[in-house]
């Protein structure tokens, strides 16, 4: 029994990790909600009996002031398939505010901005529906390397944080 080894965190596990204690220590004007899924709206096949569908992003927060969430989902070791269907959830789940998608290199930043911007432009556009029916959604990268600069990693959260909560454009 002693000489169990401890198993090495996951980028997914070591992003959360920091986020969850960035949240509950800096930001008094969210709550860290970790124990539900999110329910997937369908209202616009509410004739249709649907079982219902749930999202779990990593880690998500709810706003004291509106109670609106703020999502953060990491793409870790997901296939393109999964990354689709997390990008799709964050869009159709109801109540966020605005979904965060982390990733660790470039090539997959580019793919999952280039999904937001073909579902954004279909619904919008296409289909007429309203924006503020839909969070907005950005993916950012954050490279594996640098998750072990607290200092660096904390910065970049308070930017992230500063924005959404204190920014009128999300109030």
């Amino acid at each position: 029994m002693g000489n169990r080894k401890k198993s090495k965190k996951t980028y997914s596990e070591k992003v959360k990790d920091l986020l969850e204690e960035y949240g509950n220590v800096n930001c008094k004007e969210i709550i860290l909600d970790v124990r539900r899924e999110l329910h997937i709206s369908l209202s616009h096949v509410s004739d249709i009996k649907i079982r219902p569908v749930y999202y779990k992003p990593e880690v998500y927060f709810v706003r004291k002031k509106d109670r609106r969430l703020i999502t953060f989902q990491v793409f870790d070791t997901q296939s393109k398939k999964e990354d689709k269907g997390d990008v799709f959830s964050a869009f159709f789940t109801t109540n966020i505010a605005v979904a965060y998608f982390i990733v660790r290199d470039n090539k997959r930043l580019d793919d999952i901005n280039h999904l937001i911007s073909i579902i954004e432009s279909k619904l919008i556009r296409d289909f007429k529906a309203d924006r503020k029916m839909f969070p907005t959604c950005t993916a950012i990268t954050i490279d594996e390397d640098k998750l072990s600069n607290k200092i660096l990693i904390f910065d970049i959260f308070r930017g992230i944080f500063r924005i959404l909560i204190f920014n009128s454009k999300f109030l």
